[in-house]
């Protein structure tokens, strides 16, 4: 989950797409957060993308999927 969703989408979009993967969605919830779905990635494997997203200046916490779906 992002921390902090910028009101800009497009701002939001130039930065993410330079980190995620063509497979990865990025989407806002009913909740207004800002999630990102990486696709076959593991927990070591998306603690690994943390930190390329903090490197970007995108700041993320890890979040397990099946909570925010089962809202």
């Amino acid at each position: 989950m992002l921390e902090e969703c910028p009101s800009n989408i497009q701002q939001l979009d130039l930065k993410v797409n330079q980190v995620i993967r063509a497979t990865d969605i990025v989407g806002m919830q009913r909740d207004g957060n800002c999630y990102i779905l990486l696709s076959q990635a593991d927990k070591l494997a998306a603690n690994e993308v943390i930190v390329r997203f903090n490197k970007f200046g995108l700041k993320v916490k890890f979040v397990d999927g099946h909570k925010i779906l089962s809202n």
